[in-house]
């Protein structure tokens, strides 16, 4: 039980040592695939030539490639504590009951409710801004397709009255 202590404790000081450059590199790649995006629906790299659509292209894959890699490694401690949680209760509730020395019923209790809370901190946060978790990877989706639909809009609106007058 200490020692899990200790691990969880680890994993808070780096968490919270790596909590800015994980907001900072999070802010960076969503909004590297947003303007690479915008370049492509603004016609921005046609006008420019094939090397800038290429390396907007290549931009946006390699933005997208780290980003989903991170929020994917990071939502993988707290799955670990729940699977931990989860062979607890399945010895606890097993009809065998196994009886390791020198532990109680009680310490097992103890130890669900410790690993409950553990759940909570071990969770990597980008400075308690939002949760990495792998619904992050759908909800940023999300937005991204939103905001460039909303682009695509506003250029349609603009490229109809250049045309009409």
């Amino acid at each position: 039980m200490q020692e899990l202590a200790e691990i969880v404790y680890l994993v808070k000081s780096v968490n919270a040592c790596l909590s800015p450059i994980v907001f900072i590199l999070l802010s960076f790649w969503t909004t590297g695939i947003f303007y690479n995006l915008a370049k492509i629906l603004y016609d921005v790299v046609f006008t420019e030539g094939n090397l800038a659509f290429v390396s907007a292209i290549v931009y946006i894959t390699n933005y997208s490639i780290q980003f989903v890699i991170l929020v994917l490694l990071a939502s993988l401690m707290p799955i670990d504590i729940s699977e931990m949680k989860s062979i607890v209760l399945q010895l606890l509730n097993s009809k065998n009951q196994v009886s390791v020395p020198g532990v109680k019923a009680e310490n097992i209790n103890l130890m669900i409710s410790t690993l409950d809370n553990f759940e909570k901190e071990v969770t990597i946060t980008a400075m308690g801004v939002l949760d990495l978790k792998r619904n992050l990877i759908l909800v940023t989706l999300g937005v991204i397709v939103t905001y460039e639909v909303l682009i695509v809009q506003v250029l349609g609106m603009e490229y109809g009255k250049t045309t009409d007058g």
